[in-house]
Formats: C-alpha cells, sequence, structure tokens
C-alpha cells in the first residue's frame, strides 16, 4: 500500500518512478493476495501522471504483471494515444504482453498501422503486426 500511494501522489517524479518499477516487480509475486490495486494503480498513473517516465513505468509494469494486469486494461487505448512517443511504444509492448486481455485496444492498432509514423513507430510496423497477432483470433470479430 505504501508503495502505490507513493507511485499515484508522491510530488517528486523520481520518486513515482521508483515505486512504479519495484511495484512492477512485486506484482507478479504469488505472495499478493490481490493484485487488483497495483493494477488499478498502474491505470491511474497512466491516465494521470504529468511524467512520460513514470507513465512508461507503468505500461512496463502491467505488462510483468502479465494477466494480473486486466484490472488495468481500459485504459490501453487511450494510452497508446499518449503524447509522448516513449509512452506509446511502452504500451504497445505491453498490448503484445498482454495479448487477449488488450482487445480493447485493436481499433488504436490499426490507426497506427494506418496513419503516420513518428519516431517510435515508423520502424516498428512489424511490432504493431506482432500486436495483432498477440491479440489473437477473437479480437477481429470484436
Amino acid at each position: 500500500a505504501a508503495l502505490i500511494r507513493l507511485m499515484t501522489s508522491d510530488p517528486q517524479s523520481h520518486v513515482r518512478l521508483q515505486a512504479a518499477q519495484s511495484l512492477g516487480r512485486l506484482g507478479r509475486e504469488a505472495y499478493f493476495k490481490s493484485t487488483a490495486p497495483i493494477a488499478e494503480a498502474y491505470a491511474t498513473v497512466l491516465r494521470q501522471d504529468p511524467s512520460p517516465q513514470v507513465r512508461s513505468a507503468a505500461a512496463s509494469g502491467l505488462s510483468q504483471m502479465g494477466s494480473k494486469a486486466a484490472p488495468a486494461a481500459s485504459v490501453l487505448p487511450a494510452a497508446l494515444q499518449d503524447n509522448s512517443a516513449s509512452v506509446r511504444s511502452q504500451v504497445l509492448q505491453t498490448v503484445i504482453h498482454l495479448g487477449p486481455l488488450a482487445s480493447n485496444c485493436l481499433d488504436e492498432l490499426i490507426d497506427i498501422y494506418n496513419g503516420p509514423s513518428d519516431h517510435y513507430y515508423s520502424n516498428n510496423k512489424d511490432t504493431v503486426l506482432q500486436a495483432f497477432a498477440a491479440l489473437g483470433p477473437d479480437a477481429a470479430s470484436k
């Protein structure tokens, strides 16, 4: 609970960043009774934190959580449109790691693939294709 508080409300971005990175490692551990609060805190950070480094660490943490990140999947489509290219790139990797849990990102992935390239997506059309594949065949029917 202390790390979640630090990540979501500490005024210093380097403290929020360290907390986000630590929670990603802890979120994988089986001894947690519930990882939903961690995933929800990452979702809050992805939506609201002013620091792109902290938002990127939150996306990375969700990626590390795997299927336990499900409570945060709803924020991923908007995060794929983040104003920071580095955050968008990390969220794309998170979509790949979460696979079908991120099927709500299909429309954004199509837009990214068909849209203008930016520094992080210009050479990563293959990465977007990997994300399509990771979503699985059921995503196409949604």
